[in-house]
C-alpha cells in the first residue's frame, strides 16, 4: 500500500475501518480543502487508522490525502515468491519405546523398565538387588533411593534408547 512516501504493508483486514466508522463530516471537510472526491477519500482513509483505535484522527486523514495526491515515485517492490513448504512424513520407528510405560514399570518394581528397554542384564541386577535390599533392615533406605532414582531416570533412558534405535535405522 502506498502511503504517499513509500510502500508499506497493507493493514490486516480486521484493522480496516468500516465505512460506518468513518466520520464523513471530517472527511468531507478535508476532501474539499484538498480538492479530492469525498467518497474516494473516505474509502482510502479507512485503511489509515494507524493507531488502530477505530477512529480516524486528522493526521490519519491527512496521510490518506497525501497517499492520494502523491503517486508512487518508485515501483512496487517485487515480492519474493512464497517458499513452498514440503512436509516429509517420517516412517514410524519400529520398536520405539514409550517413556510413560518405562516410568510405570520402574514404579511397579525397580529394574522392570530395564527389561522393557532391552537391557536385561541391568534389569536382573536391579530387580534381584532391590528385592534382597528390601528384606534387610539397613537396605530398605538404599533400595528406596535406587527405586526413586530409577523412576526419575527412566524417561531419559527411554529417550536414549529411541535415539540409538533411530541412528541404527539410518
Amino acid at each position: 500500500m502506498w502511503d504517499g512516501n513509500e510502500w508499506i504493508p497493507a493493514p490486516p483486514e480486521s484493522s480496516i475501518l468500516s465505512q460506518s466508522s468513518v466520520d464523513e463530516q471530517a472527511v468531507s471537510i478535508v476532501a474539499e480543502q484538498s480538492g479530492l472526491d469525498s467518497q474516494q477519500l473516505s474509502q482510502t482513509a479507512s485503511y489509515f487508522d494507524s493507531n488502530q483505535d477505530g477512529v480516524l484522527q486528522q493526521s490519519e486523514i491527512q496521510q490518506a490525502v497525501l497517499a492520494m495526491n502523491q503517486s508512487p515515485n518508485m515501483p512496487y517492490p517485487a515480492q519474493s515468491p512464497q517458499q513452498q513448504i514440503v512436509y516429509v512424513q517420517q516412517t514410524p520407528m519400529m520398536n520405539a519405546k514409550s517413556s510413560g510405560v518405562a516410568i510405570l514399570l520402574a514404579f511397579l518394581w525397580p529394574g522392570l523398565d530395564y527389561f522393557y528397554l532391552e537391557n536385561g542384564g541391568s534389569g536382573v541386577i536391579r530387580a534381584i538387588g532391590c528385592a534382597f535390599l528390601f528384606f534387610t533392615l539397613i537396605g530398605i533406605p538404599v533400595a528406596l533411593i535406587i527405586w526413586i532414582l530409577g523412576i526419575a531416570s527412566s524417561s531419559k533412558r527411554t529417550a536414549e534408547y529411541n535415539l540409538n534405535l533411530a541412528s541404527r535405522m539410518q
